[in-house]
């Protein structure tokens, strides 16, 4: 299992600067990727990979995820043909379309998710492959990886995508996903083409468990208000309250949280489940930066050299 880093890009010290700094760091400390996460009209993942693609030279670099409502599919083709030919050949494309109130809100038609995976990964294929649009075939190969909450798009993705990328998942929920992610593979005559199997961890390191699990638990105050985020607590085994409350035990499935010790133990128990890669996402504890938050997780877990 790789080790990669995330970030969610937001904040008043997380500009594009600064996620580039944040990126050769990742590179300098011996993480195996540096993923961006993508919010609706709030930052331009795939802008920032090209950049960081050619400021680094080892580390791999991808989108986790690339919103596939926010560009025509032949432009976000021609960008991530970009990101690929800067880093030589280090570019994951992993395409989700983050929450259909987020799309609505800024002035796109929600269609579905699974829908616009698979139209958009189509016409993306085509294009970078050189059978569409005007631009000749990229040179280096684009694996196309998608954000798969719901398990009907994990499997499509199995048949249609080169991975999943999994979100605030109990170990469990990763478990009985990869499974299903697998025998679907077979069923379509794939079996060893689904090559990224991963999970973006938020990840809330800190001595005190008290002020980490209250740092987790108003991060995912914004999943407890979106009907399939709540959803998929449930079938987790952890409701979210009538009240929106969270349970301590829901922070601890799905989140990484506490000291060093207890966060690598985490590492080594998702190892064991068959993910290719986890890519950490440091956010802030208390009064600290997203900046200072990556300081600390570089010092005491890069590189960690977990392996299954």
């Amino acid at each position: 299992m790789q080790l990669g880093l995330s970030t969610f890009g937001t904040g008043p010290n997380t500009g594009p600067a600064d996620t580039l700094a944040l990126a050769i760091e990742a590179e300098r400390h011996g993480f195996d990727r540096f993923m961006l996460v993508e919010r609706v009209l709030t930052n331009a993942s795939i802008a920032q990979c090209a950049a960081i693609g050619a400021a680094t030279t080892r580390i791999g670099v991808g989108t986790g995820i690339a919103n596939v409502y926010l560009r025509h599919p032949e432009m976000l083709a021609l960008a991530a043909a970009v990101a690929a030919a800067v880093s030589g050949g280090r570019f994951v494309l992993g395409l989700g379309p983050n929450n259909q109130a987020s799309v609505e809100r800024a002035g796109f038609a929600w269609r579905g998710g699974r829908e616009a995976l698979l139209d958009t990964t189509t016409a993306v294929r085509a294009v970078l492959d050189g059978t569409a649009g005007r631009a000749p075939a990229c040179r280096h190969p684009v694996p196309i990886v998608w954000a798969a909450v719901a398990m009907e798009t994990a499997e499509l993705a199995a048949a249609q995508a080169d991975g999943v990328m999994l979100y605030l998942a109990t170990d469990e929920r990763i478990a009985r996903v990869l499974a299903r992610v697998d025998a679907a593979a077979r069923a379509a005559g794939r079996a060893g083409a689904v090559v990224e199997r991963s999970l973006l961890l938020p990840t809330f390191l800190h001595d005190d468990l008290g002020a980490a699990r209250a740092a987790a638990r108003g991060f995912l105050g914004f999943y407890a208000g979106l009907a399939h985020y709540r959803t998929l607590f449930a079938r987790s085994g952890f409701p979210v309250g009538a009240d929106g409350s969270l349970s301590d035990e829901l922070l601890d499935a799905v989140v990484a949280l506490g000291p060093a010790d207890a966060i690598r133990d985490r590492l080594e128990r998702l190892a064991a489940l068959g993910l290719s890669h986890v890519d950490l996402a440091p956010l802030p504890v208390g009064g600290e930066d997203l900046p200072g938050a990556a300081a600390r997780l570089f010092a005491a877990l890069g590189p960690t050299g977990v392996a299954a």
